[in-house]
C-alpha cells in the first residue's frame, strides 16, 4: 500500500510558524493543509494478485476480462471501491506439474495476497497441495472435482471455485430420460477421463446404473467418424452421446452431423457450460437433438431466434455493452455476443468481483495492508513456512455474497464450492432454435426436514413434437433445388470437350467424371453446372497459405463440388472434405514402347548362350582327343589285317575318326565305327549323356526363341530409373505425385527426387499432355511418372507407342471433394458407395478406358498369335545359310581333292597334268569301267602286256 500522510505534529509546527510570521492569512493556509492531510486517512490500497493461465485461446479471453475489470472506473457490482489489483501473470503449462509448481512458488515469493487462475482435473491435486501447504488462497474458474489425495479432506481448503459443481445435475438428467448406455466422447486424453470418473462416482452415490463407453476423438471430424461406427439398432435410451469437447471441436462435429441421417438416432448432451456459445442457427431444422447447460444470469438467457432482448437484469446488459466496447467489438442486437462474451469471461469477472469484495471487507476493519505483507517471505524450499493471514483471507472470500452476478447468485460453502446457484437447461427446438426447457438447482434440506431444489423440466408441446417428426421424415438435403457448381479439370478420359457442335450446358463435356456427376446427381436429386478450373491445376498450397487450382475453388467456396481425378491426401483433407474413393490408383512409370527386336540370322543359337556354345565346342574337341588317346593305349582297339604286304596292325580311332565319332554322337546320328575297349565305351557313354541333355534343353527353348518376338524395355522398375542418368524422368509440376517424391523418406525415391529437382532444363511438366508428348518425342530418353489410371488410358490410344513398366509406387484414391462443413459431403459418400456396390464404377472405367480405346492390346495380341502359329523365313534363315555354306564348302573340297589327285596321278604315271585331268574328268562323267576299257584300247598293240589301272 502506498500512503502519503502528513503528521499532525508537523502541521501544528507549521501553523505556529505561520502565526508568528504572516498572521491570519498563513493560518488559513495551514488549516487547508490540515484538511488535505485528513483525506489520506483512508488510502488507496494496492493488492498484489498472482495470475496463472495456460497459453491457449481461452486464456486470451480471461486476460481481456481481467484488464476490463481492473481498468473499470467503477466496480461493476459493489459500487465505488478503493481496492486496486496489481496482477502478476504466469503462463505455465497447466497440466505439467513442474511448470505449475514453479509458477506458484514464484508468485508466493513475490508478496502476492491471492492467486487467481485456471485449473484442470490433471492440475487439481497439485494446486490443492500447494495452496493448503502454504495456506495461500487460490481462486479458480476451472471445473471443481473431488480430490483423490488421501489427506485432502483432513486439511482445511484454500481453494475457491467460481464455476459450480454440477455432476448431480447430469445424474438427474440421466435419471429423467432413463438412459442406460452412454457414449462419452472427449477430446482431452486425461482431463476427459477424470471428469467422467467424477460423473460415474456421482452416479454410484445416487444408485443410478449406466454403462459408459469412453471414446477419445482428436477433433470434430474424428468424433464424427467414431459416431458413424456406433450401432444405431439399439433402443433410444441406449443411444446417448455426451460431448466433453471444446467449443470449436463441438461446432465442427455438429457441422459434419448436419447432413448425416444417423444424427436423428442420437441424443447429444453437451457436458461443458455455455451451450449457447455453440452454433445451432442452421442446425435448428435439421433434426439434431441436443441438450446442455447455461448459468442463470448469464447474458445468454435469450432465444437466439427471438428479438435479442435479455431476460436478465439491466446491470448485466450494461456490463456486456461495456465489455464489448472495451475489446472494440460491435455486436448488432447482441445476436453474436456469445462469440466474445463467453462463460469464461463471465466467470472471470465474477471472480474478480468476489476478490474485491473480500478485500474491501478485510480492509474496512481498519486493518493495514502491511499486515499481510509477510507473504513475501514464503519460500517453497521451506515447507514449514505458512502465510499467517491465509486463513483470514480465505474466510473472507468464502463469506462473500453477490446477488446479481453475471453467473447468477454467488455464494460459497465451507469447502469453497458454489451454492444456491441455478443452471438453465437448453435444447435445440425446431420452432425457436435453442430455447430453455428447464432448470436445475442443488438439493438442500430445509429446517422442517424437507428437500428443495433439483430438476425442473418443461415438457414440449404438440407443435414442437410435430416439428420434430417432420424433420425426421425429411432426411434429404434441404437445398437440393440449388444448382451446384462443379469444378473439374480437362484431362482425358475424365473430362473432355464434346466435339458435337450442337452441345450446350453440361453436354459440352464428356468423359468419366461427366458420367459420374450425372449418376451422383440422379441419386441425390440435384442440378449442377460443370465449370473447368481456370488455371488448369489440381491444387497446391502456396507459401502465403492460399491454394491454387480446384482446391482453391473449394476453399474459397467458389465451387460446391470437385468431381475430378483429385487425389485424397492428408494436407487436402484439412481444408476440404472428401467422399469415399471412387477410383484406386498409384504412381506408375510411362516410357516409350521399344521397337520389337527382330530375330537375327543366327537366332536359332539364342536358346543357348555364347558361353555354353563355346563350352560345347571345347567339350567336343576334348572328348575327341580323349577318345583318341584311350584308343591308342587300349590294346582292345588294335586289330590285325592281311594285306599284299603281309599282316598289319591298325586302329580305327585315328584323330579324324575320333572327331567324326564325337560329331555323329552330338548330332544324334552315329557312325560306322564304334569303340571296343571299356575305356572307349565309357568316353562314348558320358558323351552321349552330355549330348542328350544339351540337345533336349536346346530343343525345349528353340521354339520360344524362334516364334516370339522379344521386346526389351530399357528400364523395368523405379530402381532402374534411380540407378541411371541417361533417361530423364519427371512429374507434373503441381500435384500429389511431385509431393510424394519431395516428402518421401525411402532411399530410392529420395535419390529420384534429388535427380529430378537438379535437372536443367526442368524435367517437370505443366500437365499430363506435355509429359506424354515428351515421352513420345524424346525417343526413349524421357520417362513420365504418372498416375496409373492415366497411364493405362494412354497406352490404349493410338499411336500405341507408350507402355507402363513396373509396379505402382504407392496406393491412393480419387474422391469427390466438397468445402468443409458442406451439406452434401455424407450424402455424396453414400452415393459413391451405392455406385460401387452396383458395379457402375467399374463399368464406367471399362467404357472410357477400353471400349472407347484404339484396340492397342488387340492388335498386339493378334500379331503375337500370328507369330506363334507360323514361322517366318527370317526366323530360320541362318539354318539355310549354314546348309548352303556347307554344300559350297563340300563342292570346294571336292574340287580341291580332284586337282590334288590329278596332280598325284600325273606324277605317278608320268603324264601331263592336263592329261591326268582329262582322264579323271572322263572317269567322273562316264564311270570307272568305261574309262578303264577306253584306256586299254588306247595302248598300242605289242607283245608287252599292260596292267589296267582303276582311277580313284
Amino acid at each position: 500500500m502506498r500512503i502519503s500522510i502528513v503528521s499532525v505534529a508537523a502541521v501544528f509546527d507549521m501553523a505556529t510558524a505561520a502565526v508568528t510570521a504572516t498572521g491570519l492569512f498563513q493560518i488559513i493556509i495551514c488549516f487547508f493543509l490540515i484538511s488535505k492531510a485528513s483525506n489520506y486517512r483512508y488510502p488507496k490500497n494496492d493488492v498484489q494478485l498472482g495470475v496463472i493461465v495456460d497459453a491457449n485461446k481461452e486464456s486470451a479471453n480471461i486476460l481481456k476480462a481481467m484488464r476490463f475489470v481492473m481498468n473499470a472506473k467503477k466496480d461493476l457490482s459493489i459500487g465505488h471501491s478503493d481496492i486496486k489489483f496489481n496482477a502478476n501473470t504466469q503462463t505455465p503449462m497447466i497440466n505439467n506439474s513442474f511448470d505449475l509448481m514453479a509458477a506458484m512458488c514464484k508468485h508466493m515469493s513475490e508478496k502476492v495476497y491471492t492467486i487467481f487462475g485456471m485449473s484442470t482435473p490433471c492440475s487439481m491435486d497439485t494446486l490443492r497441495s500447494f495452496s493448503r501447504q502454504f495456506q495461500m488462497p487460490y481462486v479458480s474458474i476451472g471445473t471443481p472435482l473431488k480430490s483423490n489425495h488421501p489427506n485432502s479432506n483432513m486439511e482445511p481448503p484454500f481453494e475457491l471455485f467460481i464455476r459450480p459443481r454440477y455432476s448431480e445435475a447430469i445424474v438427474e438428467l440421466i435419471r429423467h430420460y432413463g438412459w442406460k448406455n452412454v457414449y462419452y466422447i472427449h477430446d482431452t486424453r486425461v482431463d476427459g477421463i477424470l471428469r467422467a470418473e467424477q460423473l460415474i462416482e456421482s452416479l454410484s452415490e445416487e444408485m443410478v446404473t449406466v454403462h459408459f463407453d469412453m471414446i477419445y476423438a482428436r477433433d470434430g471430424s474424428d468424433a464424427h467418424d467414431q459416431i458413424s461406427t456406433i450401432d444405431t439398432t439399439k433402443s433410444e435410451d441406449q443411444r446417448v452421446i455426451m460431448l466433453d469437447m471444446s467449443k470449436d471441436n463441438a461446432n465442427e462435429l455438429f457441422n459434419n452431423l448436419y447432413t448425416d441421417a444417423k444424427r436423428l438416432k442420437f441424443h447429444f448432451l453437451v457436458v461443458e457450460l455455455g451451450i449457447v456459445e455453440l452454433n445451432f442457427t442452421e442446425k435448428a431444422a435439421g433434426g439434431l437433438k441436443v441438450t446442455g447447460f447455461q448459468m442463470l444470469g448469464a447474458p445468454s438467457v435469450v432465444s437466439l431466434y427471438g428479438d435479442g432482448k435479455f431476460t436478465s437484469s439491466n446491470d448485466i446488459n450494461t456490463t456486456i455493452n461495456k465489455y464489448l466496447r472495451f475489446i472494440d467489438e460491435e455486436v448488432a442486437d447482441f445476436k453474436n455476443y456469445h462469440q466474445y462474451f463467453t462463460h469464461d469471461v463471465a466467470l472471470t469477472i465474477d471472480a474478480l468481483m468476489v476478490m474485491k469484495k473480500a478485500w474491501k471487507a478485510l480492509l474496512s476493519r481498519k486493518a493495514d495492508i502491511d499486515d499481510y505483507k509477510d507473504s513475501q517471505n514464503i519460500q517453497c524450499d521451506k515447507s514449514n513456512r505458512k502465510w499467517k493471514k491465509g486463513p483470514e483471507v480465505m474466510n473472507a472470500l468464502k463469506r462473500v455474497r453477490i446477488k446479481n452476478g453475471l453467473t447468477g447468485n454467488i455464494a460459497f460453502d465451507d469447502n469453497g464450492y458454489r451454492k444456491d446457484f441455478v443452471l438453465l437447461l437448453f435444447e435445440v427446438a425446431f420452432s425457436k432454435g435453442l430455447t430453455q426447457f428447464g432448470y436445475w438447482t442443488p438439493k438442500v434440506k430445509t429446517k422442517n426436514g424437507k428437500t428443495r431444489g433439483g430438476l425442473g423440466i418443461r415438457q414440449p408441446d404438440e407443435k414442437e413434437r410435430n416439428l420434430y417428426q417432420s424433420a425426421i421424415k425429411d432426411t434429404r438435403i434441404r437445398s437440393n433445388k440449388k444448382i451446384r457448381k462443379v469444378t473439374s479439370i480437362l484431362t482425358a478420359p475424365y473430362l473432355m470437350e464434346n466435339k458435337s457442335t450442337n452441345a450446350t450446358g453440361n453436354d459440352r463435356f464428356e468423359g468419366y467424371c461427366k458420367d459420374l456427376a450425372d449418376k451422383v446427381s440422379e441419386i441425390l436429386k440435384f442440378e449442377y453446372e460443370i465449370v473447368p478450373v481456370p488455371d488448369g491445376q489440381y491444387g497446391k498450397l502456396l507459401d502465403n497459405g492460399t491454394w491454387t487450382g480446384m482446391m482453391g475453388e473449394l476453399v474459397s467456396n467458389r465451387a460446391d463440388l470437385a468431381i475430378a481425378p483429385l487425389t485424397i491426401t492428408a494436407v487436402r483433407e484439412e481444408v476440404v472434405d472428401f467422399s469415399k474413393p471412387f477410383q484406386s490408383l498409384g504412381i506408375s512409370i510411362m516410357i516409350k514402347k521399344p521397337s520389337n527386336e527382330k530375330p537375327g540370322v543366327f537366332s536359332f543359337m539364342y536358346p543357348l548362350s555364347s558361353e555354353i556354345w563355346m563350352c560345347v565346342i571345347f567339350a567336343y574337341i576334348g572328348v575327341s582327343v580323349v577318345l583318341f588317346l584311350v584308343s591308342r593305349f587300349s590294346p582292345f582297339e588294335w586289330k590285325v589285317e592281311d594285306s599284299n604286304e603281309g599282316p598289319t596292325v591298325t586302329n580305327n580311332f585315328t584323330i579324324f575318326n575320333s572327331l567324326w565319332f564325337s560329331l555323329g554322337a552330338f548330332m544324334q546320328q552315329g557312325c560306322d565305327i564304334e569303340p571296343r575297349s571299356i575305356s572307349g565305351r565309357i568316353v562314348g557313354s558320358v558323351w552321349w549323356f552330355f549330348t542328350l541333355i544339351i540337345i533336349s534343353s536346346y530343343t525345349a527353348n528353340l521354339a520360344a526363341f524362334l516364334t516370339v518376338q522379344r521386346m526389351k524395355a530399357p528400364i523395368e522398375s523405379a530402381d532402374d530409373l534411380a540407378k541411371q542418368t541417361e533417361i530423364k524422368y519427371g512429374t507434373i509440376d503441381s500435384g500429389t505425385t511431385k509431393e510424394f517424391f519431395r516428402t518421401s523418406t525411402i532411399p530410392t525415391y529420395e535419390r529420384m527426387w534429388s535427380f529430378m529437382s537438379s535437372q536443367k532444363p526442368s524435367v517437370f511438366v505443366k500437365g499430363n499432355e506435355e509429359g506424354i508428348r515428351r515421352v513420345r518425342n524424346e525417343n526413349g530418353r524421357y520417362a513420365f511418372l504418372i498416375e496409373s489410371t492415366i497411364n493405362d488410358y494412354i497406352n490404349q490410344r493410338e499411336p500405341c507407342d507408350t507402355m507402363k513398366v513396373g509396379e505402382s509406387l504407392d496406393s491412393k484414391g480419387y474422391g469427390i471433394a466438397t468445402p468443409l462443413g458442406s451439406d452434401m459431403r455424407d450424402q455424396i459418400t453414400l452415393a459413391v458407395l451405392q455406385l460401387r456396390e452396383n458395379n457402375e464404377l467399374p463399368a464406367l472405367q471399362k467404357r472410357w478406358w477400353y471400349e472407347k480405346g484404339d484396340n492397342c492390346d488387340k492388335e498386339s495380341s493378334k500379331t503375337k498369335q500370328d507369330t506363334t502359329n507360323a514361322l517366318k523365313l527370317l526366323n530360320v534363315a541362318g539354318i539355310f545359310y549354314i546348309l548352303i555354306g556347307g554344300l559350297i564348302l563340300a563342292i570346294t573340297m571336292a574340287v580341291l581333292e580332284f586337282f590334288y589327285r590329278a596332280k598325284v596321278e600325273s606324277k605317278k604315271r608320268k603324264i601331263s597334268f592336263s592329261d591326268a585331268i582329262r582322264l579323271k574328268v572322263r572317269m567322273s562323267m562316264k564311270g570307272g569301267s568305261e574309262i578303264e576299257a577306253h584306256t586299254v584300247q588306247e595302248v598300242p598293240s605289242s607283245s608287252t602286256k599292260y596292267r589296267t589301272y582303276s582311277f580313284e
